[in-house]
């Protein structure tokens, strides 16, 4: 009497584990399990990586594109992480090419050198990674995962990986014609047209955790919107200064008993000032009464 089915192919899982063996149909990897063996699985033995390289492959792995694997060295661990890592490297290689040519473009207009940035050249290091990544077959993303160039550092590759379409996407969507007009309007404003100029140029050139780029370029088109409308406000004209009254010179053998100034009177306090100075005329007194007036239009004046 033969073994149940459920047996039988725990034996088969046993033994391709012990064995470092891994199924395949139709020559590409298959999850094999108690209740999902077909006939048409084909096991085949796996060459395990030596175990350093598989740490570091797990690691990064997990640091730069995401993909959680568990740290056992065994064949269905590695085709796990193999076929993981396939998958993210075609979901990502589209948006990590377009985010590395907006950002040579941008780099080269500004004519900053992009090989001296931080940010080009952790983005260049993430898509020679995913381009070595897509073109090699399974059994080979280990090696690859151990030996890739490192630019800036893992966690900056993961955070270029993960955020490149958004990162392409605020590229796109900045007014850059709108950014560099700004400098040829700002007549007299140099230093914050520079500023504005000088913190673009920074988070182009920094790495995504050192300078957020889209909030850069958010803050900088603000600066912008708030140093134009300084710039194409109308001057408002200037209120018409009074010109200084002349200094009184007494008469010979007249001496001045008093005398005083009002300021800001509007027209009826004037007249009641001078009715007041009539009635405190006494005999044998003169007043003299030098006159400057300002008129005024708007919903304040009386």
């Amino acid at each position: 009497m033969g073994l149940p089915r459920e047996a039988e192919n725990m034996v088969i899982l046993l033994f391709a584990e012990q064995t470092n063996r891994s199924f395949f149909l139709h020559s590409a990897p298959c999850d094999a399990t108690l209740t999902n063996l077909p006939d048409r699985l084909e096991l085949r033995e796996q060459k395990l990586p030596h175990p350093a390289q598989w740490d570091i492959a797990v690691g990064r792995a997990g640091s730069i594109l995401g993909v959680a694997a568990s740290p056992l060295l065994k064949a269905s661990n590695v085709i796990a992480l193999a076929t993981s890592v396939k998958q993210k490297v075609v979901d990502a290689r589209r948006a990590c090419q377009t985010y590395r040519q907006r950002l040579q473009d941008r780099l080269g207009k500004l004519g900053i050198t992009a090989a001296d940035t931080d940010r080009m050249r952790t983005v260049a290091a993430t898509l020679a990674m995913i381009e070595r990544l897509y073109d090699i077959e399974p059994a080979e993303v280990v090696d690859v995962l151990a030996t890739i160039q490192v630019a800036t550092s893992e966690a900056a590759m993961g955070e270029c990986l993960s955020k490149a379409a958004e990162l392409a996407g605020g590229l796109d969507a900045t007014n850059w014609e709108f950014l560099e007009a700004i400098t040829e309007l700002a007549e007299g404003q140099e230093s914050e047209a520079d500023e504005i100029h000088h913190s673009i140029r920074q988070a182009l050139a920094s790495d995504e955790h050192v300078i957020q780029l889209a909030l850069a370029l958010q803050e900088a088109q603000a600066k912008s919107v708030r140093l134009l409308r300084s710039l194409t406000k109308p001057a408002q004209p200037p209120r018409p200064i009074p010109e200084p009254a002349p200094s009184y010179v007494s008469k010979p053998g007249h001496n001045i008993l008093r005398r005083g100034s009002e300021q800001n009177l509007n027209i009826r306090a004037a007249q009641d000032l001078i009715s007041r100075l009539d009635h405190a005329l006494q005999a044998g007194q003169d007043i003299h009464v030098t006159i400057s007036w300002i008129i005024e239009e708007g919903e304040s004046a009386q």
